[in-house]
């Protein structure tokens, strides 16, 4: 397989205790749907996001092809390619149904971005002296944005407006910057890393200016997401144990760090409108589970069946959790509802 899909089996572990207040199971008010894409081997495709209709996206492996894959509401699949690409990679999708990622032609490039629309045509698009590509967000208006490699091997950031019109831009005292993600305001969240080693959050406002952040305690952070009210949410690193935890930065700039109760590591991947948080949790056995922090700050922590991993990777709207279950041999996919 040309990009790894497979989610990586983690250390087997023992049950996190069920008597634990935070921890329910998937059948308690939840309904939860394991599904696999057709025509992949196990592990060989991964949801990145769904939007707010519950149309879920992603990459896949089809006869040891990459390309990208489409799971309606409905539990429809489509699967696509950009015609004539070696390789497709699916990371973005928006609620008006436009799809974002990126492809190369051989399997040393160049690299190209696209949009596919709702009823499946495609907009390709280049960065100017970029070596390599990579597309990590779109929003409502159709802006995405992403990162790429130039000449020099420093990492820039790019907006790509919904007219075609391209803007890059660099971090401010740091040399590389990775946007993550892009709300409809045009407010942007990722992360930078600064001449030291030491890793910043930063936002950047709709005039364009940039702001570099480091979690509580003056902690190695990254932002990893935005909602439509300016608040980022990411992990940051600790001196002790290097372990990692939750965070949420205001538009006002205020930062407030979180943990999953009971919890050695926290990692959000998602925040929705409503101030959802959904990510993953590490116990002290190396267990993984699901999170959902939702807006006053409790915590849902749970797991999927006999499966002692789950690695969740969004949350729309209405509550709607996905991800990927890993156990011995097998891997699959998920959607849990509210």
């Amino acid at each position: 397989m040309r990009n790894q899909i497979l989610v990586a089996p983690l250390m087997a572990a023992a049950s996190v205790l069920l008597c634990w207040p935070y921890l329910v199971s998937a059948a308690q008010a939840k309904k939860t749907t394991l599904f696999d894409v057709p025509g992949t081997p196990p592990g060989g495709s991964y949801p990145v996001t769904i939007n707010r209709s519950g149309t879920i996206v992603g990459p896949c492996e089809i006869d040891g092809n990459d390309e990208g894959f489409v799971r309606n509401a409905d539990g429809s699949f489509t699967i696509f390619a950009v015609p004539g690409a070696y390789s497709t990679s699916v990371t973005a999708l928006n609620d008006k149904g436009q799809i974002a990622g990126w492809y190369v032609e051989t399997n040393t490039g160049p690299y190209h971005g696209f949009i596919r629309d709702a009823e499946g045509t495609m907009t390709n698009f280049d960065i100017s002296g970029a070596v390599d590509m990579e597309v990590t967000s779109i929003n409502n208006s159709g802006t995405v944005v992403g990162s790429y490699d130039a000449p020099l091997f420093v990492r820039h950031g790019f907006i790509r407006d919904k007219k075609g019109n391209i803007t890059t831009f660099d971090s401010p005292n740091s040399k590389d910057i990775e946007p993550q993600s892009v709300n409809d305001a045009g407010e942007i969240a990722g992360g930078s890393t600064g001449d030291d080693g030491t890793g910043y959050g930063f936002v950047r406002g709709v005039d364009g200016t940039i702001t570099l952040f480091l979690g509580p305690n003056n902690s190695s952070a990254t932002a990893v997401a935005i909602d439509k009210s300016g608040t980022a949410t990411g992990y940051y690193r600790d001196d002790v144990g290097f372990g990692e935890h939750g965070f949420l930065r205001t538009r006002d700039g205020s930062i407030s760090g979180f943990d999953a109760p009971g919890m050695a590591v926290t990692e959000p991947h998602a925040i929705n409108g409503k101030g959802a948080v959904a990510g993953d949790t590490i116990a002290a056995d190396n267990s993984r589970r699901g999170f959902v922090r939702n807006a006053n700050g409790r915590f849902r922590i749970f797991k999927i069946g006999q499966y002692p991993n789950i690695t969740t990777s969004g949350i729309n709207e209405e509550g709607t959790v996905i991800g990927a279950v890993v156990g011995g041999d097998q891997a699959h996919n998920f959607v849990r509802t509210k």
